[in-house]
């Protein structure tokens, strides 16, 4: 299980997911993003690759510290669930449109 995140200060990351073709990248974030909240929150293994494009600065917050400041300043876990809320939702919607994609290409073939 994940023992911490990391808070981007410096530099730019691809996150990427292992798909049945291979690797895919599915985000790039930087500056001011959170990396390894999942694994933290949700108590399992790491559920995406990052791989640095640029030089990294990171600050790691080890698990005990993380929840540890998530309880004590509900405005720091209020702005994590709205991170998360909108990668979902960004996620959502590229499966949209990957799914109207497929419906296009069966009803073309």
């Amino acid at each position: 299980m994940a023992d911490a995140a990391y808070i981007i200060i410096e530099g730019e990351v691809e996150v990427i997911l292992d798909g049945p073709a291979g690797p895919v990248t599915v985000a790039t974030i930087g500056k001011n993003d959170i990396v390894g909240e999942i694994g933290i929150l949700c108590d399992v293994p790491r559920t995406a690759t990052i791989k640095a494009l640029t030089r990294l600065v990171t600050l790691r917050i080890q698990k005990e510290l993380f929840l540890r400041l998530i309880n004590e300043f509900p405005q720091m876990a209020i702005a994590i669930m709205q991170e998360l809320a909108h990668r979902l939702e960004h996620n959502n919607n590229r499966l949209r449109e990957a799914l109207n994609e497929v419906d296009r290409l069966r009803k073309s073939a």
